[in-house]
């Protein structure tokens, strides 16, 4: 809002150096604010915004937009209705107008619910000529309700996310088995609980039909497949890559941006329009030089850590901290599994912890990475593709490949 302020400004200021800005300024219709008057301080929950308008045309409405404000006078919540709803997104309230159609007259609107703030409002009219005219300013200090939430909405948000969309578990040559369960089969579960998915795409390793053997371990999903998860489901999909490759070994931008943003135009191609909101480093590998291309076109870069975001963090640093679910040992010290040999002797990651990320605090982004999952037991200790889910207490399961 500052900036399309200035802007306005600066227009305004160039008209009238070219003579023209008195007649510019009388074509726009204007409004005033008798209430609340600047800097009064009421106590109440609610608070009543009147003032009048007037135009060269008649006036189709007087919009009021009202917002909190921080220590610098910046705007943080936008009233979002009448009944005094915050959220973070720009949003104005339609007055009620004294009288209909007319070129001058009074307008009135009435909010309730409002938390105890500093707030300023801002109201404009629009006209059969102009849609938003110049605005006009009041500050207001409400010194009743409850305090209001922090910046943003006030809510901790989840994202569920599936590393390279792999289908199913599989071993020797992608033969699968009893247990290893599908994309799918985790998509319904999510879905009886009110969740989505949020998958990685790995470019090259995805085929237009069915799934695809990749490289013995897994069945890959087809575009095909995506598209099913995203109409059915609600999933989304985000970039993992043209070809998975490590950005930090690459000499020159061009293949930095063939790995990272020319995957965009094939993803929304293929009808995933929302693959900007993150990009998945391949195997976590990423610098100075790979972000700043990848910033060029995405949201947040994946990084692996704790998988707690603050929203002021994230948005500033743009990583996507996220906390990577891998299977292995199990972490009863009492059981034989505790000990097993497993690959970079990895530990069956704790359910606390897994609690923790998916509980955020208000404002706070939680950002959670399944693999493939199975389910039920498999084999023995030793094996090299087996499991044991069974037991009802997470700490005694684990699996031979992490």
């Amino acid at each position: 809002m500052r900036t399309r302020t200035f802007m306005l400004g600066a227009i305004l200021a160039l008209c009238a150096v070219l003579g023209g800005s008195e007649a510019l300024r009388a074509a726009q219709p204007t409004v005033t604010i008798s209430s609340p008057t600047k800097g009064s301080s009421i106590k109440s929950t609610s608070l009543t915004v009147t003032g009048s308008f007037r135009a060269d045309t008649s006036v189709k409405n007087v919009s009021v937009v009202l917002c909190t404000l921080s220590s610098s006078n910046r705007c943080q919540q936008y009233v979002q209705n009448a009944s005094g709803q915050l959220g973070p997104k720009w949003r104005s309230v339609n007055a009620s107008l004294s009288s209909s159609n007319a070129k001058s007259g009074g307008y009135t609107l009435k909010l309730s619910g409002l938390p105890a703030a500093k707030y300023q409002v801002a109201a404009f009219a629009a006209d059969q000529k102009t849609a938003k005219g110049p605005r006009a300013y009041s500050q207001v200090t409400l010194s009743s309700g409850t305090t209001p939430p922090p910046s943003g909405d006030g809510k901790g948000y989840v994202t569920i996310m599936w590393a390279r969309s792999n289908w199913q578990a599989t071993y020797d040559g992608c033969q699968t088995a009893p247990g290893t369960r599908t994309l799918e089969q985790n998509a319904q579960d999510m879905r009886a609980r009110g969740m989505t998915g949020v998958g990685g795409v790995v470019v090259d390793r995805t085929k237009n039909t069915g799934t695809s053997c990749f490289a013995g371990y897994t069945l890959q999903a087809s575009w095909e497949k995506l598209a099913m998860l995203r109409d059915t489901y609600g999933w989304s999909f985000v970039s993992q890559g043209m070809e998975y490759k490590d950005m930090t070994q690459m000499t020159n931008d061009t293949q930095r941006r063939y790995e990272s943003l020319d995957t965009l135009p094939i993803l929304k191609t293929r009808g995933h329009n929302n693959a900007w909101g993150a990009f998945n480093f391949a195997n976590n590998k990423q610098d100075a030089a790979a972000q700043r291309i990848v910033w060029q076109g995405f949201a947040f870069g994946r990084k692996y850590g704790d998988g707690i975001n603050k929203k002021s963090t994230a948005t500033s640093t743009r990583i996507m901290n996220t906390n990577s679910i891998n299977g292995g040992r199990c972490n009863n010290p009492s059981l034989p599994c505790y000990n097993m040999k497993v690959v970079s002797d990895r530990r069956s990651t704790s359910l606390d912890v897994m609690k923790k990320v998916m509980n955020p605090s208000a404002d706070g982004w939680g950002v959670i990475q399944f693999y493939r999952l199975v389910e039920g037991k498999r084999g023995s200790i030793g094996d090299g593709f087996a499991w044991d889910c069974s037991s009802s207490d997470w700490r005694d399961r684990w699996t031979s490949q992490p």
